[in-house]
């Protein structure tokens, strides 16, 4: 319970993390770019409870982890059909973000045994695998992500986007998506088999008056 009363050593606590990591990059000239990077992130709480009280009862928590554990690949000019890097893909451990980052844009879970709770530096998901193709002002990707927690849920999620960008005399950069996702495996049964449409916006739909914008989303959860 969380109103038993007041909680000891609460009125001072420390955070710290730190992330070292080695980035690669290969030419691959024609066939296009090979990038890479390995990195893990120590984390620490300690001096007393931290904010929410996530490490209670314990007063000093610490956890080091494997954050980025990926490879990607651009195509460059290897298609000159499609256009300079049309096609993209990657997998490991990897930030996942879309859009303004209101659905996909943490992928991790600090707080608890692995401190850091109010830094939060973890943002990796795990199983990330991305497919995309960008073909003039359109893009299709195809994901699937695995929620990084610790303890953790299994929680496991596959989907699709499409995005369409554009401009001309009227409106100036406008861009507009929609994604499909499902939580096909998680031990949290409020998440599994969850299903989510997202739709997005953002125009410039003035262009003489270029601080004059608009962002709009729209999100749709479904579950037995």
């Amino acid at each position: 319970e969380w109103a038993v009363g007041p909680i000891n050593k609460s009125h001072v606590s420390m955070q710290h993390s730190n992330e070292v990591g080695v980035n690669a990059l290969v030419d691959l000239a024609q066939y296009g770019t090979l990038r890479g990077r390995v990195s893990g992130i120590f984390s620490l709480s300690g001096g007393g409870v931290d904010p929410g009280a996530t490490t209670y009862p314990d007063f000093n928590t610490s956890s080091y982890s494997i954050e980025a554990a990926f490879l990607s690949w651009q195509s460059g000019n290897a298609f000159p059909g499609l256009g300079y890097n049309a096609i993209e893909m990657g997998y490991g451990n990897q930030n996942y973000q879309v859009f303004d980052g209101l659905l996909f844009w943490d992928g991790a879970v600090d707080c608890g045994v692995r401190g850091a709770c109010w830094l939060s530096p973890r943002k990796a998901f795990r199983e990330a695998g991305t497919l995309r193709l960008t073909l003039g002002d359109w893009l299709v990707e195809g994901y699937h992500l695995k929620l990084n927690d610790d303890p953790s849920t299994g929680t496991r999620l596959g989907g699709g986007r499409v995005e369409y960008a554009f401009q001309d005399w009227f409106v100036k950069n406008m861009k507009s998506g929609f994604m499909y996702f499902n939580i096909y495996e998680s031990d949290e049964p409020s998440r599994h088999g969850l299903n989510g449409f997202y739709f997005y916006q953002e125009a410039t739909p003035v262009p003489p008056v270029p601080d004059f914008q608009y962002t709009t989303s729209f999100v749709a959860e479904t579950n037995s």
